[in-house]
């Protein structure tokens, strides 16, 4: 590897390949790491990048069959848009804490709702999109004349069915509501973890279950598919608090259940915590958070997460009287998978 970018690389990959064209140095480029005569520069980050500077994205050069992706069950001619970049929150799990660290809390940035508007609208137009898939990680929260606006605009000069992913701090009525009459047919929202202290202590998550159940239920009074993200495995956490989010799980009531595994990503307070507490080595490299469990905790197996893991849905759906026999299926021998395939079926 010879060049890297540490953080945001639209300028800066740019002006590398302008420099390259020109033969000219490139090793002082912002936000680029650069291996050059066996010296490595590090270049300081630049000025991050305001969204509606970004032109639109450029798909004449795939192929359109490329277009069609699954969503919700079906394959259709799907866009994928990027409304905002970043958080302003910063769980210790996720990329964003280490970037707002880096950026001083100035990485989350909106894109303007007119803007993205006429985005989406163009390639409605240009390539016949049948749905759209909006990438961010704050949809919400933000101010309310921001969702009216969108929802009003959207109606008018797009019209087409939606995914999107929330937080529950932005949820009421009133938002709720005004996505549903958008044309959002899918939405998602982060648990995380059922436990109010260890996901206020350890994930530096601070809504409390009263609250995030009454958001979902502001989901769940719309037409929309409503998801539900939650992780299990996290450092230091047991077998009860993993079915204390079940039963927050089992309160909310999702019609779709997303559930992880941890893995223990560098950047963030959690893998520094997995180092520290010997669960695994300095020179670590995470999975993959949809199948792979890797930390080494006394109190809890890594083959008990992963049963728990591809029973978890079974534990919040089925009826508790069915819990031993959930309990059997968590086991991967022939007895625990068998029972699975029954249970699933």
């Amino acid at each position: 590897v010879d060049i890297i970018s540490v953080g945001e690389a639209e300028k800066s990959f740019v002006e590398l390949c302008e420099k390259i064209k020109q033969k000219e140095d490139y090793t002082h480029i912002p936000n680029l790491w650069i291996k050059q005569g066996g010296v490595v520069h590090k270049n300081p980050l630049g000025n991050l990048i305001q969204l509606d500077e970004l032109p639109f994205q450029d798909w004449e050069i795939f192929d359109h069959r490329r277009i069609y992706k699954p969503m919700s069950g079906n394959i259709g001619r799907t866009g994928c848009f990027e409304l905002t970049r970043g958080c302003v929150y910063s769980c210790t799990f996720c990329i964003n804490e280490m970037l707002n660290a880096v950026h001083k809390h100035k990485s989350y940035r909106e894109k303007s709702i007119p803007r993205f508007i006429d985005e989406v609208a163009y390639f409605k137009n240009r390539y016949g999109l049948e749905y759209v898939y909006i990438l961010a990680e704050m949809f919400l929260p933000t101010s309310k004349e921001r969702v009216r606006a969108f929802s009003r605009l959207w109606k008018e000069k797009v019209g087409l069915p939606f995914w999107c992913q929330v937080r529950v701090e932005g949820v009421d009525e009133e938002n709720a509501r005004l996505l549903e009459e958008a044309g959002c047919v899918s939405v998602s929202a982060g648990i995380e973890s059922g436990s109010e202290e260890f996901r206020r202590r350890t994930l530096h998550r601070a809504m409390s279950n009263e609250h995030l159940v009454k958001d979902f239920r502001w989901l769940k009074n719309t037409k929309m598919q409503v998801s539900a993200n939650s992780i299990i495995g996290f450092p230091g956490e047991t077998r009860e608090l993993i079915f204390e989010t079940i039963e927050i799980n089992r309160a909310a009531d999702p019609d779709n259940i997303m559930i992880h595994v941890f893995n223990p990503y560098r950047g963030t307070s959690l893998y520094e915590i997995s180092v520290r507490e010997g669960y695994i080595p300095a020179d670590h490299l995470a999975g993959d958070y949809r199948a792979d469990f890797t930390l080494n905790m006394p109190q809890l197996s890594q083959q008990e997460v992963l049963g728990l893991h591809r029973t978890f849905s079974l534990y919040c759906k089925f009826p508790k009287e069915m819990w031993p026999e959930i309990r059997i299926a968590e086991k991967f021998d022939e007895e625990g998978n068998k029972k699975f395939e029954e249970l699933s079926a």
